[in-house]
């Protein structure tokens, strides 16, 4: 019988998605081909990585542009029974007029920026900064290269839209008129089923993380300080913060300042100004006791409005599943009922800085049922996942 053979495109800017797509699908009954760019391939690809049996690579090279790469190929595309666009961020108007015969799924990153009208969608910031990289986008995209049309034009044509969880699915549907038979959920991540949570070394010391870039676009620092701040005058339990991830911008500079004008005897803040090697990145995750996701809610892509876990999931989400660890989160982030249970929202800088003290004097991290959370979410049950979808699939077009 044969094998289902699916290619994965990939030529913007999430090797990470691509990365864990890899892993669900290393060692299955697909047949998997990728399609991406050298450097790309390069973030999702760890040095002692083997490719697997079950996968084929094309790799783009920089003297390339993606039109030439992708017609030099086609033919193999043609030959897969299912392209998956891990994700489109341009080259809209080439991919729309591509006489691609396979079934096509997009994943949809950006909801707002896909499917709402650009009256709608696009929220000025009125800064100096903002004003200029809209103008510069206008010119360049949105009058350039037409992409609002061929972007439009382009999904108009795909087969299915694939969300990551149910809640954006839904309310995709529910608010952008897309039709119920061209969604579908497939998840970008998942809990290794061989993920053991390793007992932290013996000590009075909490230990918070928050994972990603410094950065003020995304993350609310300054109300994470502000909790910080309450929480260590009326709590005298010993709390060490680590910020994983790269600190090195002006922002981030400003921020780590901040912070470290909080180091006393019971608090710490470990900071990175260049990249976390992977085997760093680990090793603080293995002794941290919960994430804090201070996540804005209403965000930016591009030119267009997002709304934090309505319109695009955080991946930070992401990060609870790879690494079994419960967090604190903004209020107004919709979380999936599965992870209510070791998801707990804050409203303000007060009512974190509660949930810091409750959380370190009780060790609540600690009696959470990690596991039976994440049940849904283990390799083996987003593959079982990945291998109906593309079953029904597959039925509906024979």
């Amino acid at each position: 019988m044969k094998k289902t053979e699916i290619s994965v495109i990939e030529f913007d800017y999430h090797p990470e998605v691509l990365r864990d797509f890899c892993k669900i699908m290393e060692n299955t009954d697909f047949r998997i081909n990728i399609f991406t760019a050298e450097d790309i391939w390069g973030k999702v690809l760890s040095d002692d990585t083997v490719i697997p049996e079950n996968f084929q690579l094309f790799l783009k090279k920089k003297s390339l542009s993606v039109p030439e790469f992708v017609n030099s190929n086609c033919k193999k595309l043609n030959n897969s029974d299912i392209i998956i666009f891990n994700t489109i961020a341009s080259n809209f108007r080439f991919f729309y007029n591509l006489a691609l015969k396979p079934i096509t799924i997009v994943r949809i990153h950006n909801a707002n920026a896909c499917f709402n009208k650009l009256v709608y969608s696009y929220k000025p910031r009125f800064t100096l900064f903002y004003l200029w990289k809209d103008f510069s986008h206008f010119i360049r995209k949105t009058i350039g290269k037409l992409d609002w049309y061929y972007r439009r034009k382009f999904l108009e044509k795909v087969n299915y839209y694939a969300f990551p969880n149910k809640v954006i699915l839904n309310y995709a549907i529910e608010n952008y008129d897309i039709p119920k038979s061209k969604a579908i959920i497939l998840p970008m991540s998942f809990t290794p089923d061989d993920k053991i949570m390793k007992k932290k070394e013996a000590s009075d010391v909490t230990t918070i993380a928050i994972i990603g870039k410094v950065d003020q676009r995304n993350r609310d620092y300054i109300l994470l300080y502000r909790a910080l701040k309450i929480a260590l005058k009326r709590s005298s339990k010993v709390i060490k913060l680590v910020l994983l991830g790269v600190s090195s911008s002006c922002y981030g500079k400003k921020i780590i300042k901040l912070f470290k004008s909080l180091e006393s005897d019971n608090f710490t803040l470990v900071s990175f100004k260049k990249f976390v090697e992977q085997s760093v990145f680990v090793n603080c995750i293995d002794q941290s006791d919960f994430f804090i996701i201070p996540v804005k809610i209403k965000t930016r892509y591009t030119i267009y409005s997002e709304i934090y876990g309505l319109t695009k999931i955080s991946g930070n989400i992401n990060d609870i599943l790879k690494h079994k660890k419960p967090a604190l989160i903004s209020s107004g982030y919709h979380i999936e009922n599965n992870l209510k249970s070791i998801v707990e929202p804050f409203e303000d800088e007060y009512d974190l800085a509660t949930k810091i003290i409750y959380w370190c004097e009780n060790k609540k991290y600690d009696s959470m049922f990690i596991d039976e959370a994440l049940e849904n979410y283990k390799l083996k049950n987003i593959q079982n996942h990945f291998t109906k979808i593309t079953d029904s699939i597959l039925l509906q077009t024979y």
